[in-house]
């Protein structure tokens, strides 16, 4: 179940990754990656802290 905890984060780190580069072209998409990222690396941190 970690394992598949960290695989998703992973996959998260990406996506947020991705939409740094979106979030420079569109202001809205960016405001609500802001909130976004803030909610998925709170579920992520202590995944990671754990591993």
């Amino acid at each position: 179940m970690i394992l598949f905890e960290k695989v998703y984060c992973d996959l998260v780190v990406h996506l947020i990754g991705s939409f740094e580069e979106v979030c420079q072209t569109w202001n809205s998409v960016c405001k609500f990656h802001q909130f976004y990222r803030f909610v998925l690396l709170n579920i992520c941190h202590p995944v990671t802290i754990n591993i």
